[in-house]
């Protein structure tokens, strides 16, 4: 995908779900939660991109030309010492009324979903990005199985080329950060049955300061410190996002949302917050969910 393509599908406004809960926590403290990939809801999902890659890399050694490039890689992403490269992820819809999402992710529909300025949230992934040196950016999640195998085979033609030039004590240099890129293509792709959610996702790579494979594996700290929370049973890491009121541009009420009632309430809570309630558009869910 090229990146006029990708960005050609990215909305004005993008809108995070979630609970009442959630919703207070999100707007009080102007922060979002970028969580550890290995813990999203659909465990397998990293693996429907890199399963391909490797089975690929496999067919491919035995060509001599590419033995040592496709072992090299092969290593990097099998080697349980080395693989472990730790995407952080917060998730957003380009739908502001989805049904799916009210019911899964926003209290069975009593919560919301914010709409935050797109460009807003792309200014703050390029400062970050700029100031920390980290691979954070918004990208569209990708759902098509060929669109997904252009990404990867890019990176894979690219890193075959490079190989051969490379001195034999600097191949890791080249090895891992393809390793990266092959990691965030499986990080923005899902199966192509969920492309009704029309996800877009704010992606946090770590940055590598050392050639050694191991020490590649834990992410250093971006943007703030790391911080861990409790979901279930599981302690879930995860780093925090910031972006200013001025990014909230609409709420959206889900379909059993109390405020749809009464706003008061709501309205005194972003006023006490620093929001502007003339820069915010406040609409009611039109799903006919109860």
């Amino acid at each position: 995908m090229t990146t006029s393509e990708s960005t050609s599908r990215k909305p004005n406004i993008i809108y995070h779900y979630c609970g009442v809960g959630g919703f207070r926590g999100i707007l009080e403290s102007k922060t979002l939660w970028l969580s550890n990939a290995y813990f999203l809801n659909d465990y397998m999902e990293h693996r429907w991109v890199l399963d391909r890659v490797v089975a690929n890399l496999i067919q491919l050694r035995v060509q001599d030309e590419r033995r040592s490039a496709c072992d090299a890689l092969l290593e990097a992403m099998c080697t349980p010492a080395v693989r472990p490269i730790h995407p952080y992820v917060c998730c957003f819809s380009s739908d502001s009324d989805l049904l799916s999402q009210w019911r899964a992710y926003s209290d069975d529909g009593a919560g919301f979903a914010i709409g935050f300025s797109t460009s807003a949230i792309e200014k703050h992934c390029a400062e970050n990005a700029k100031q920390h040196g980290l691979g954070l950016s918004l990208k569209p999640v990708v759902y098509e199985t060929a669109e997904q195998d252009e990404l990867t085979t890019s990176v894979l033609d690219t890193y075959f080329s490079s190989f051969p030039t490379q001195p034999e004590g600097a191949i890791w240099s080249l090895v891992m950060p393809t390793h990266g890129f092959i990691w965030t293509a499986a990080a923005i792709s899902k199966n192509h049955g969920f492309r009704e959610e029309n996800e877009c996702r704010v992606l946090l790579l770590p940055k590598y300061t050392d050639a050694v494979p191991l020490a590649a594996a834990f992410p250093e700290i971006g943007p703030s410190e790391m911080c861990f929370r409790v979901s279930g049973d599981r302690i879930i890491p995860y780093f925090k996002f910031s972006f200013s009121v001025e990014d909230v541009v609409e709420l959206r009420l889900g379909p059993k949302n109390h405020a749809r009632e009464g706003r008061f309430g709501l309205e005194m809570f972003l006023r006490h917050n620093g929001y502007d309630l003339g820069g915010i558009s406040i609409i009611n869910s039109e799903a006919t969910y109860r």
